[in-house]
């Protein structure tokens, strides 16, 4: 364990103790639930996860996916973009070694606080050029249960 200072409502520093990395972000999605528990919790980004049910691929491994699972369950977290988009047909393969890319990037929501009404992804290239290594991911979302 080391402290990192955060600042807290109201202006007031506090120190807190952070765990090293592989429990960081877990701990930090802790934190701000309490610092600000009013209010419903949104959480995107690349987390590096396959979270689709593959089990192939670079971005796969049972250790990463319990952890991630973990977190997300000890926070009261949803993840909404765990579709298997490429079976879908919302992303493509980057080349002729695969059949389709899986999803690394996740949106994921405090439970209860968000009725979902649409999830998907767009591939990150055109014909001509790609834009980023990433894929897009969107929720459409309305308040309430």
């Amino acid at each position: 364990m080391h402290d990192r200072e955060i600042e807290r409502q109201g202006g007031d520093w506090k120190r807190l103790p952070v765990p090293f990395p592989d429990e960081r972000q877990g701990g930090d999605w802790n934190r701000i639930r309490n610092l600000y528990s009013d209010l419903p919790f949104v959480v995107a980004g690349d987390f590096n996860q396959v979270r689709d049910g593959s089990k192939k691929g670079t971005y796969f491994s049972p250790k990463g996916k319990t952890l991630l699972t973990t977190a997300l369950e000890k926070n009261n977290l949803s993840c909404l973009t765990e579709d298997d988009f490429g079976k879908k047909g919302e992303l493509t393969a980057w080349d002729e070694t695969e059949d389709y890319r899986h999803n690394v990037d996740h949106i994921c929501v405090t439970m209860g606080c968000f009725k979902e009404q649409q999830s998907g992804a767009w591939n990150n290239f055109t014909d001509s050029h790609k834009l980023t290594d990433h894929n897009g991911v969107f929720v459409d979302l309305l308040v309430g249960s």
